[in-house]
């Protein structure tokens, strides 16, 4: 599995716990963790992933849903519905915040 740049934010990790992690996140993560990048050891950081026992799922970029994002990570929610709807980020969570008021 070769890594480059346009595959960051292709996947989102749901964790047992509900929280949803970006692609970048979960780099951030193993850069931490290993002291390496992800892209210069994309063998090692996929073996990272498998280790993680803490993914309940792996949901692809074009199939999440903004309503999965805002109970699982808002700021990724904001950030995709702006992607989405060619918005600007204060557009994003304004119309994030009026829908999903009862989340908030």
């Amino acid at each position: 599995m070769d890594l480059d740049e346009s595959e960051v934010q292709l996947m989102y990790y749901m964790l047992w716990s509900g929280r949803i992690v970006s692609e970048r996140e979960m780099r951030s993560a193993y850069e931490i963790a290993t002291g390496g990048l992800a892209e210069a050891h994309p063998t090692n950081y996929k073996k990272w992933i498998q280790s993680m026992h803490g993914i309940a799922k792996i949901i692809p970029a074009n199939e999440i849903t903004i309503e999965q994002l805002v109970d699982g990570n808002y700021v990724e929610a904001v950030k995709l519905y702006r992607e989405r709807n060619n918005c600007t980020l204060r557009e994003a969570k304004e119309t994030l915040d009026k829908t999903y008021k009862h989340r908030a």
